[in-house]
């Protein structure tokens, strides 16, 4: 049950603007720039305070904002090694340091668009972009589907939106092994197939039918392509378990 901090939150964030952010966009050798739609700054740092109370001292937290994706990481500490730039042999591990907690804000596909940190409060916020004005009206219209109809049928069809962002931190978690038969694509198959993973939905977006928080650490699983499929062979889908059931009745080979 949320409690009044959170719901106030809530509402603070319901009846604030969006601002407008430009950002490097890189696919091959070519670059351009490409004007995002984002969260005030007083929306990113009511969002980063929500997240940081739900993720402190338990696991990280993520959620929606408006366009993004935030998701809040806990202290942590890394460490370095010495690295031959020449052999690429390594050698002694130097002491490291430590990663304050912060929450970074994600647009469209993994994009990083705003990182707050918690080293001071409230809140600092740092752009990976140029915020700029607003664009000109119907940049972000969909444009209009062609009205002429002739051998070509046009079919409209409706889909629950599915965040890359929320994906990667599901894997980043969980790693790439599938966790109902325990299948690792790079071991059965090698380097060619490193990566390769599903992720399942404990509670498939269809039947929730509204935008809502995702905790890509407790609400999604990866999975390999066949177990998912088997997930969904029925509806309601199969649960994890009684997939992992279904593997340990197969008949033995003789």
């Amino acid at each position: 049950m949320i409690d009044t901090g959170l719901w106030l939150l809530r509402n603070m964030m319901a009846v604030m603007t969006t601002q407008y952010l430009a950002i490097k966009v890189q696919q091959g050798k070519t670059r351009s720039s490409l004007t995002v739609e984002i969260p005030t700054d007083a929306m990113l740092v009511a969002a980063a305070l929500e997240l940081r109370l739900l993720g402190k001292d338990k696991v990280p937290a993520a959620g929606r904002y408006g366009a993004c994706i935030g998701a809040y990481f806990p202290p942590s500490t890394y460490s370095l090694t010495e690295v031959d730039p020449f052999t690429g042999l390594q050698g002694d591990t130097l002491p490291g340091g430590t990663i304050p907690e912060r929450c970074v804000f994600f647009y469209g596909s993994g994009r990083v668009v705003a990182d707050t940190q918690f080293e001071t409060d409230p809140p600092r916020i740092y752009y990976y972009g140029k915020r700029v004005p607003a664009p000109d009206p119907g940049l972000f219209e969909v444009p209009t589907l062609p009205t002429e109809e002739g051998e070509l049928r046009e079919v409209i069809q409706s889909e629950y939106e599915r965040n890359s962002a929320i994906r990667a931190l599901c894997i980043r978690a969980h790693g790439n092994r599938c966790l109902v038969c325990g299948v690792s694509f790079a071991e059965a198959y090698g380097s060619a197939a490193a990566g390769i993973i599903h992720v399942h939905h404990l509670e498939p977006l269809g039947m929730v039918r509204q935008s809502h928080i995702v905790n890509p650490l407790k609400d999604m699983i990866p999975v390999c392509p066949n177990c998912h499929a088997v997930i969904h062979r029925r509806t309601p889908p199969f649960t994890p378990d009684e997939v992992r059931s279904m593997l340990r009745q197969k008949p033995s080979s003789s």
